[in-house]
């Protein structure tokens, strides 16, 4: 994945994720596979915080999630939302 398509990820999950209402990766608009490529970067940058459940499989980045619930934005992460 190019870092402009990464970028349009991390942005799509960002605007679907709040501080007071979380939410699972089912319900995330996006290709499941990605969405969680997704999460687990969102989550690597302390933006969101969940049930974060890796898996046993990997890519260049690290351990894949295998699920996520509960997902809500931490301040840092409702901070870089509000950015423009």
């Amino acid at each position: 994945m190019d870092i402009q398509s990464r970028t349009l990820l991390l942005r799509s999950l960002l605007a679907q994720l709040s501080e007071d209402a979380p939410r699972d990766a089912a319900v995330l608009e996006g290709d499941p596979a990605r969405v969680m490529i997704g999460l687990r970067d969102l989550a690597e940058l302390g933006l969101i915080s969940g049930q974060l459940l890796h898996g046993e499989q990997s890519d260049g980045q690290g351990l894949l999630l295998i699920s996520a619930t509960e997902i809500t934005l931490t301040r840092r992460g409702a901070a870089f939302k509000a950015e423009p």
